[in-house]
């Protein structure tokens, strides 16, 4: 199981900012670095950060901007969001983006949803979903 380590200290507006070394890092090597995050440990404290989960397509479905995807982990479900186009039900994907948390209030109880706004994606082969089991 991945851990994730994060910070809980706001932005201070007064901090220095640190300089750029001008190195750029592609996305698919970024994704390789970063961790990834089992769907039932999605929290209200990952909100508007970027995550990375690892799971199967389960269900599509074309939007008119855009598309939804469902994948599961071994833990639970979550729907992305893409600009991209829909890829296979049953691929095995490592997904980045922003998680985003929609309210969804009944009779005065949220059952609202997790999802995630891709940035990017890759299709894992059968050695790297091995691997990260």
């Amino acid at each position: 199981m991945a851990t994730v380590l994060l910070g809980c200290s706001q932005p201070n507006a007064t901090a220095p900012k640190e300089e750029s070394t001008g190195i750029h890092i592609p996305s698919s090597l970024a994704q390789l670095t970063q961790s990834t995050v089992t769907i039932e440990n999605l929290s209200s404290d990952q909100v508007s950060q970027t995550i990375q989960v690892e799971g199967t397509v389960l269900k599509q479905a074309p939007l008119l901007e855009g598309v939804l995807y469902q994948i599961e982990d071994a833990t639970g479900q979550l729907w992305i969001l893409s600009s991209e186009s829909l890829p296979d039900v049953g691929a095995s994907l490592r997904v980045r983006g922003v998680l985003q948390y929609e309210p969804i209030v009944i009779s005065g109880a949220d059952i609202g949803e997790y999802y995630l706004q891709e940035q990017s994606r890759s299709v894992l082969n059968p050695t790297e979903t091995d691997a990260a089991n």
